[in-house]
């Protein structure tokens, strides 16, 4: 990555421009990556080694978007089983297999911080440039699922979630959103993991499926949060999920605050792979947010 975008950040800390691979080109001048680190003596589970070709080795967990013009001239390049070995192995959560508090977990924290630094200074092209492809292309199908779901009543997608097991915490008014709607569904207990359903501090984010116009069917993707930043008056959230996120059509990040749901700043949102990020404007809060009043949620439309 080119030195210049290094330069200090949160915790004080510097930030250096690290040494990536380039593992995906979308061809609109956006790549995903894969940090690398050359210090063999942190390589831990779901780390692929560069060897023979290269020093060091990938982090398959802390894979992240950038701008093609934030990269330099290539340090090496890598056999093809290397990289299909990386995509394969990137299901493994930074800290996921890891014990709490060890040297290894503190590393891989740090290093998913320094990819956070990175990933941000190209979140606004990013988004940009996936809001002129959903406006410029897409399939016929999908657009028209989308605006068959939003043109539906309330009380007509609460009774479809209804019917799958779910329950929304709000009633039917004229006010009342589709987002409103999403965000306010409530995942049944004999759906989420043991540690949740005991009260453990574990996230779901529900991923929707749409068929004809008609959520058919739910999924739920696990998460943990670690960035919740706050400069000045805006937060800074970052999250990993728990494996990479199958392909969606729509990501919505809110707030919970105690007078409704907050969007982020526009702009400032994004979900790839398996990680997510979103910034709020918190100047009015009462009271600093906590990770539980991140709410996420995906549409994909079939």
């Amino acid at each position: 990555m080119k030195p210049s975008l290094g330069g200090w950040g949160e915790k004080a800390r510097y930030y250096s421009a690290p040494v990536v691979l380039v593992v995906e080109e979308t061809g609109d001048g956006i790549v995903s990556v894969m940090q690398v680190c050359d210090d063999e003596h942190f390589s831990g589970p779901g780390d692929v080694s560069l060897q023979p070709d290269c020093h060091g080795f990938v982090e398959t967990w802390n894979r992240y978007s950038l701008c093609a013009d934030h990269l330099v001239a290539p340090v090496g390049r890598v056999a093809e089983e290397v990289l299909t070995a990386c995509r394969e192995t990137a299901t493994v959560v930074a800290g996921g297999v890891i014990e709490q508090g060890s040297l290894l977990w503190f590393f891989r924290n740090m290093e998913v911080e320094t990819g956070f630094f990175f990933a941000r200074q190209a979140i606004g092209k990013v988004l940009k440039i996936a809001d002129g492809n959903e406006a410029n292309g897409g399939t016929t199908g999908a657009n028209s699922a989308r605006e068959w779901l939003l043109g539906q009543p309330p009380a007509a997608v609460r009774q479809q979630l209804t019917r799958l097991g779910l329950h929304c915490r709000t009633n039917d008014t004229a006010e009342i959103t589709l987002a409103d709607i999403l965000a306010s569904t409530v995942i049944p207990d004999d759906a989420l993991p043991l540690a949740a359903a005991d009260g453990k501090d574990t996230l779901s984010a529900i991923i929707f499926t749409c068929r004809y116009g008609t959520i058919s069917e739910f999924d739920i993707s696990h998460f943990d949060i670690n960035h919740l930043d706050l400069l000045d008056s805006t937060l800074l959230v970052g999250g990993v999920f728990a494996e990479v996120q199958p392909a969606f059509d729509e990501f919505f990040c809110w707030l919970k605050t105690a007078t409704g749901l907050m969007d982020p700043i526009p702009g400032s949102c994004g979900s790839t792979d398996c990680i997510f990020w979103a910034a709020f404007d918190i100047r009015d809060l009462e009271k600093p947010p906590d990770k539980s009043d991140i709410i996420l949620r995906y549409i994909r439309y079939e």
